[in-house]
């Protein structure tokens, strides 16, 4: 089904920018005991594929009657499987963070040639004669 299609069925969509923002962005401090949103979330079509989407591209707010930190509270293997379902759907692109982007893309040290500025004495008693290697071993000497 088409994810524009579905938004169109949501439950908050009548709703003002304004209500909006109120009832499913609120302002920190201390919860409401009967929040609007869990009304209108309880009576959505499609409350759990709003779930499903914050959870999977982790965003803020309420989402499919749930907050940011009862979707945080959900067990990993949930999280895993709505990923799942989200990339089999189309609906999902596994993106690199900035942190998986620099670590996959920095040179490794080998590459750059810094083994070569060992310090000499290191670097000699690491090399080993590749027939002695398992007679080394045995004896210890390697370890």
């Amino acid at each position: 089904m088409d994810d524009d299609y579905r938004w169109a069925r949501a439950a908050c969509r009548s709703l003002s920018s304004e209500e909006s923002t109120r009832i499913f962005f609120p302002r920190s401090g201390r919860p409401r005991t009967d929040p609007p949103y869990k009304k209108i979330c309880a009576a959505c079509p499609i409350v759990n594929f709003c779930m499903s989407y914050a959870i999977v591209h982790d965003e803020v707010g309420i989402w499919g009657g749930l907050t940011q930190k009862d979707r945080a509270n959900l067990p990993v293997i949930v999280r895993e499987r709505l990923i799942e379902e989200a990339k089999l759907q189309g609906w999902f692109e596994d993106r690199l963070s900035i942190d998986r982007v620099i670590a996959q893309t920095r040179p490794q040290p080998e590459v750059l040639g810094l083994e070569y500025y060992a310090d000499p004495v290191s670097r000699e008693q690491t090399q080993v004669e590749p027939d002695n290697i398992l007679d080394q071993l045995l004896m210890g000497a390697l370890l």
